[in-house]
């Protein structure tokens, strides 16, 4: 489960964003809905720990990871977090499978190449294993981000504008790849967007 309680941030230029109490129960789907510039790439970095916050709580797995040192969080990110950014971030010199084993690398977990081909065989990049990122397109480098955020198994699975570069066909593939891999996991999913196309898929949504 993941709990959030009196949460702000306050920027270099002064400038305070407070968050909503929030909790979201293990397994979910969820949204995080807003305009450009409403907070929501703040919030979810906040809650992923990739932004560290400055006051409040935020439980995830019943860990309080907003009193957690630099070194602590790294750790626990790479052992129950996955995330999912706008732009796929891939190291371009590297194959699309090495891509995916960064995770468990800095994760610190078992490099299983079984687990790695059954992943890329279900978002169907099997084929692509060894091209390097150069060589793929738009689309497969996004199947390739998801593979590496999911192929740790991570607790809960996080999404920053997933789709917003995307077509309408690719935007509802790449939804339905984040669900069908969490449900796979039983990972909770929180997706920040402001794409319209995805509103009808998620009941449970934050707005803020």
């Amino acid at each position: 489960m993941i709990s959030v309680k009196n949460l702000s941030h306050t920027f270099s230029d002064g400038t305070k964003l407070t968050f909503p109490d929030w909790q979201v129960q293990k397994g979910d789907h969820s949204l995080i809905l807003g305009p450009s510039g409403g907070g929501k790439t703040t919030f979810l970095h906040l809650l992923s720990g990739l932004l560290k916050s400055q006051d409040g709580e935020i439980r995830i797995e019943g860990e309080n990871i907003a009193a957690m040192k630099s070194s602590e969080l790294d750790h626990f990110r790479g052992q129950h977090i996955g995330f999912v950014f706008q732009k796929p971030h891939l190291v371009k010199g590297l194959s699309v499978h090495e891509n995916v084993l960064l995770a468990p690398f800095f994760g610190k977990k078992p490099e299983r190449k079984s687990k790695i081909d059954e992943v890329l065989k279900e978002l169907g990049i099997e084929a692509i294993r060894n091209k390097k990122i150069n060589e793929i397109s738009q689309g497969q480098a996004q199947r390739v981000a998801i593979a590496r955020a999911v192929i740790n198994e991570p607790d809960v699975i996080f999404g920053d504008e997933p789709t917003a570069s995307l077509d309408d066909e690719s935007c509802h593939a790449v939804v339905d790849l984040l669900r069908k891999q969490a449900n796979r996991c039983n990972a909770t999913l929180i997706i920040a967007t402001h794409d319209s196309r995805v509103k009808s898929e998620f009941k449970n949504q934050l707005t803020l």
